[in-house]
C-alpha cells in the first residue's frame, strides 16, 4: 500500500493509515458488535480490510471496510 492509499495493483482505499475510525468488535463475547473507536494501522485494499487499533489498547487485524466508518 502506498502513502496516496493506493495498492500495489492500483485499487483505491476507503481507508488509510492513521485514520480515525468507529469499528465493530467481533470477538465471541458481551461486547461483540459494539462500536468503538480506534486508528488505523495499516489496510489491505485487495481483502478490503483493515488492522485497526482500538483505543483501549485491544486490536484487531482483519477487520471489513464494513465494519467501520470514519469519525467525523
Amino acid at each position: 500500500m502506498s502513502a496516496s492509499g493506493t495498492s500495489d495493483n492500483g485499487d483505491v482505499s476507503a481507508y488509510h493509515v492513521g485514520d480515525k475510525v468507529s469499528a465493530r468488535w467481533r470477538e465471541k463475547g458481551p461486547h461483540e458488535g459494539e462500536w468503538y473507536n480506534a486508528t488505523v494501522v495499516s489496510v489491505s485494499a485487495i481483502d478490503r480490510t483493515a488492522h485497526v487499533l482500538f483505543d483501549d489498547g485491544d486490536e484487531d487485524d482483519d477487520v471489513p471496510w464494513e465494519d467501520m466508518s470514519v469519525r467525523t
